[in-house]
């Protein structure tokens, strides 16, 4: 007579199991992600860089935490203003140390200038700076003053203002590029330029002159 073979037990699908297997299951849904139409996004594992710039769509990476993912909105526009802070202008309240230029012919102005960027390189705007706004009000600000100082007080809040603020946004951007913010300057908008309140009185004078 044939041999009979026992068959190996069937595993039965505890309650305990089912759970462990929903939460592999979910584990392994981490690695799937979805980059919308507006980001990009870097992939990090361990602390270190490995997808520098993630495009949009649909991709995978190691299950979390083994892969982490940041997304940016790249093409948003963010708004920096240099020369005071917003409730300045509801108040009337200037920050005369952050807001004076010397112009060329040695007269100071008073100025609010904003800068509008975006992300560039994802991966550089996430580490390679401690603090971005920082670093491109720094920039502004030293290319406005070098630019200022070059022009006398009439060009700066008349003729030269569109020129200046090209000027600054151009070399704006190569200190930046520089030190690999990651940042485009989209734009960089002389808002307002006055004299000093205490000098405000003569320079109506000689323009009405």
């Amino acid at each position: 007579p044939e041999a009979v073979v026992p068959s190996a037990p069937r595993r039965e699908w505890t309650p305990r199991r089912k759970i462990a297997a929903c939460l592999a299951a979910l584990w392994l849904l981490t690695s799937v992600y979805i980059v919308a139409a507006d980001q990009q996004a870097v992939v990090t594992r361990f602390g270190a860089v490995v997808e520098p710039r993630v495009m949009p769509g649909i991709h995978l990476s190691l299950p979390w935490p083994l892969d982490r993912v940041t997304r940016l909105k790249v093409r948003q526009l963010q708004r920096l203003v240099i020369g005071g802070s917003l409730p300045d202008a509801v108040t009337g309240r200037l920050q005369p140390l952050i807001s004076q230029f010397l112009t060329g012919d040695q007269n100071i102005i008073h100025m609010r200038v904003v800068a509008q960027y975006s992300v560039g390189v994802p991966a550089d705007y996430l580490f390679q700076s401690q603090d971005v706004e920082k670093l491109i009000s720094s920039a502004v600000e030293a290319e406005l003053a070098r630019r200022i100082a070059a022009r006398n007080v009439d060009a700066v809040l008349t003729t030269e203002k569109a020129a200046i603020q090209e000027d600054v946004r151009a070399a704006a951007q190569r200190l930046i590029n520089g030190y690999r913010a990651g940042v485009l300057l989209a734009s960089v908008n002389i808002e307002s330029a006055s004299p000093p309140p205490e000098a405000a009185d003569a320079f109506r004078d000689v323009a009405s002159a």
